[in-house]
């Protein structure tokens, strides 16, 4: 008997572990368990494995031809995306669930929808919120309250991007309102702390902000441990850090006699945070109060306590595999050992950082939404970079080994050469500089009578770079970098004044910062081209009108501009004759301002002011200016109603053109977006300048030259002129000769004539040094002496 019972034991066993896997195996093909494990690991804020959930969940309503369901997924999936910061995988999920609520109702197209907005939004983009506003009239028609409150809650997460914090705090008044409405107690509570902070952002009113936040955080106390709960915790602890940054102040006095300690209500914020997220094993959650738990500590100037914090954040990161916030706390981990002053150690902790970076460098550079990014890259991400060289250069001034430190000093550059790279990514909203990364061999190798300037501001001092043949040389200099910027900012104002000789004391100035210390050095090696690597500021100065008393440096040396090394492969022009292709415009045109608001021109006085168009004056010295650049190299003209999109596309697929000359009105803003030509149709962005250059490149046949006479960009926007920079890395020209503001007409034509001639008599001779005897030709005219004539011109990009 006993056996027998044995066997029946093992047999019913067997059965309950059979029934018991098939159970799991249905679970595991059942869409609506899978969707709810989702839900389940997004609320734990464990938004790696929701993707993977929503994903399967996806897949499975639609192998069961379920829609709408199929929708929600797909829009889950995006959501979990966005919160990570991972802007690709968001869109393509998006983009999925819009294709399956087409086939849906009206609640799936709404999810859907605002999906998409969201995403678009993120990413900055001007549809995001026609179709947030679409996504809520659904939601809204569908009699959905929860839907609407999340959709409003990201209206106000759009115009929050936008710095509109009154339309900011409206949306997320409504979207409290709507999910109280909903019952939904965490949706309310979160609307609520963004609104407080819109309020504060909005009117400065920290009472009233802090209202808000009160309400925002009762609610919150009496949810139970969940991401929502940790996230309204998280946005409230910044709150309070700005109502008394706001203030200035070391207390607050409050409407009912409370006192607000510096930091104090923040790190209990912040601490509440942290509770709820170790509660719920919200590692997310966790290491984001963590880390800002060691930013309080920072400001406080407690590094022990900062280091202890920003290392646990760190970790809690790593184990969540965070790769988009970790950057922010290995960062902060490097600023606390600066201050404990262990430099060895928070180099090791920048170089994390700095890797960390570069491994979610595309999303950081497209995903800019309130909560991601407030700021360029340069302005949010660039201190770090800046940061990691300053004590790399401390490091090289106290080695005595001349190996090292030319390593240390070659380490420095390409740091910062990364971060040029990513401003420029950042300012085209893509990754245009992939594509274009110079070979391995250094540009200041390339040829002997060249040096390559690289300026470093950092907050107590600057730092010259000269590369040469002979290597790296480091300089330092007694000016900060913050009086450097507003010198610069100086210059530029005073240069465009071509009725007073101001500009001189600011020039002579400058010239002693940035060139007197290095001119020993040019001259002792026989260099005769000065490539320049500018930051900030000045990028939007001509460098060819310092004066060392009397002189221009653009009498001493030709002066070339590149927004990187990196993105430099000098050639000299090809031994053939160039073929031209020519451009320009010499009556006015009205253009139309699209969505994104051009960087208008003045209105004919006869015209009324409209923001809807930009009026720009026809250039009378445009014909003659094209007529000599024909006389010179011949080839095609298209001139005023010849300067079509189309005629200049079919100009260039039909003809080996190596030089695209255009005498246009050229807009330089502080995006892409208000970055364009103008043509006798209208804009003429730099996205359809590229699509019409860029296919001669891989075709071998690369645009030598891209020449623009009549550029414009904002006086002391550096921005502006990082565009101006990065347009023949954008075009792929090989080199771009452009002017930092509209010269007069008549000067222009005459320097872009003195250029063109040079080369035509001289065929060997480099393109900086073209321009420099152009200029030159200018200078020695007394009524184009003033540098406002000549110096606007730049060689970007390739100088030979």
């Amino acid at each position: 008997m006993v056996p027998a019972l044995a066997v029946a034991l093992a047999l019913a066993l067997a059965a309950l572990s059979a029934g018991g896997n098939a159970a799991a195996a249905e679970r595991a093909t059942d869409p609506e368990v899978v969707a709810a494990q989702a839900r389940a690991a997004g609320e734990r804020g464990d938004f790696e494995a929701a993707i993977q959930r929503w994903e399967t969940a996806a897949q499975l309503f639609t192998a069961r031809k379920n829609h709408a369901d199929a929708a929600m997924a797909y829009a889950g999936w995006a959501h979990a995306g966005r919160t990570l910061g991972f802007y690709e995988v968001a869109g393509t999920a998006a983009r999925k669930a819009i294709a399956a609520a087409a086939k849906a109702d009206g609640r799936a197209q709404a999810r859907a929808e605002h999906a998409a907005g969201a995403v678009a939004a993120g990413l900055g983009r001007p549809g995001a919120e026609t179709l947030l506003t679409g996504a809520l009239a659904l939601a809204e028609t569908a009699g959905d309250a929860g839907l609407g409150a999340e959709i409003l809650a990201s209206l106000g997460d759009l115009h929050a991007a936008r710095k509109e914090w009154a339309k900011a705090a409206n949306f997320f008044t409504q979207a409290a309102a709507r999910a109280e409405r909903a019952g939904n107690a965490a949706q309310q509570g979160l609307a609520l702390a963004r609104k407080a902070n819109a309020d504060l952002r909005q009117s400065g009113d920290v009472a009233f902000a802090l209202e808000t936040a009160a309400r925002a955080e009762r609610l919150a106390s009496g949810l139970a441990a969940s991401h929502s709960k940790a996230l309204i915790f998280l946005v409230l602890g910044g709150v309070e850090e700005r109502a008394v940054a706001g203030l200035k102040k070391n207390t607050l006095e409050l409407a009912g006699g409370s006192t607000l300690l510096q930091g104090g209500a923040a790190r209990a914020r912040y601490e509440a945070a942290l509770r709820a997220a170790t509660e719920c094993g919200d590692v997310r959650s966790r290491s984001l109060a963590l880390g800002h738990l060691g930013e309080i500590a920072l400001a406080a100037k407690q590094p022990a306590e900062a280091l202890e914090f920003s290392q646990q954040a760190a970790f809690e990161a790593q184990r969540g595999n965070m790769v988009d916030v970790g950057y922010r706390w290995h960062w902060n981990t490097a600023k606390a050992l600066v201050l404990l002053q262990r430099p060895d150690e928070a180099v090791q902790s920048y170089r994390r950082a700095v890797q960390a970076v570069r491994a979610v460098q595309n999303d950081l550079i497209l995903g800019h939404s309130v909560g991601q990014r407030e700021g360029s890259f340069r302005e949010v991400i660039g201190p770090l970079f800046y940061e990691l060289a300053d004590l790399l250069l401390q490091r090289a001034a106290r080695e005595t080994d001349p190996a090292v430190v030319g390593q240390l000093l070659f380490d420095t550059r390409n740091e910062l050469e990364s971060l040029k790279s990513a401003e420029l990514d950042d300012f085209f909203r893509d990754h245009c500089v992939n594509t274009v990364r110079a070979r391995a061999k250094a540009v200041d190798q390339t040829d002997p009578k060249s040096a390559v300037l690289y300026v470093v501001p950092l907050p107590d001092r600057t730092e010259l770079l000269v590369g040469t043949v002979n290597g790296i040389r480091r300089f330092q200099v007694p000016v900060t970098g913050p009086v450097l910027m507003e010198t610069a900012q100086e210059f530029r104002r005073k240069l465009e004044k071509r009725t007073t000789h101001q500009y001189r004391v600011t020039g002579r100035q400058l010239y002693q910062w940035l060139i007197a210390p290095v001119a020993e050095l040019l001259r002792a090696q026989g260099i005769e081209t000065l490539v320049v690597v500018p930051d900030g500021a000045l990028r939007t100065i001509p460098l060819g009108a310092l004066m060392d008393g009397e002189r221009f440096l653009i009498q001493q040396f030709a002066v070339a501009v590149s927004p990187g090394l990196t993105l430099l492969s000098p050639e000299k022009f090809a031994h053939v004759p160039p073929r031209f292709l020519s451009c320009g415009l010499s009556v006015d045109v009205t253009v139309t301002n699209g969505p994104a608001g051009a960087v208008c021109a003045e209105p004919k006085p006869e015209q009324p002011a409209d923001p809807q168009v930009s009026h720009f004056a026809g250039l009378e010295h445009v014909p003659g200016e094209l007529s000599a650049v024909q006389g010179l190299f011949g080839g095609t003209v298209l001139r005023d109603q010849d300067f079509r999109l189309q005629s200049v596309r079919r100009e260039l697929e039909k003809n080996p053109v190596s030089v695209l000359h255009i005498a246009s009105h050229a807009e330089f803003g502080t995006t892409a977006q208000d970055t364009f030509l103008v043509t006798i149709e209208g804009k003429l962005t730099l996205d359809d300048l590229e699509a019409l250059v860029k296919p001669r490149k891989y075709r071998g046949q690369p645009l030598e030259l891209l020449a623009l006479s009549a550029c414009q960009t904002a006086s002391g926007d550096d921005r502006a002129a990082l565009g101006l920079a990065g347009a023949a890395v954008k075009a792929g020209a090989r080199s771009t000769l452009a002017t930092l503001w509209s010269v007069n007409d008549e000067a222009s034509a005459k320097l872009v004539t003195e250029f063109y001639s040079q080369i035509r008599r001289q065929p060997d001779l480099a393109r900086a040094q073209a321009l420099r005897q152009a200029q030159l030709h200018l200078i020695a005219q007394e009524n184009h002496y003033h540098p406002a004539f000549w110096s606007p011109f730049l060689i970007i990009g390739n100088w030979l």
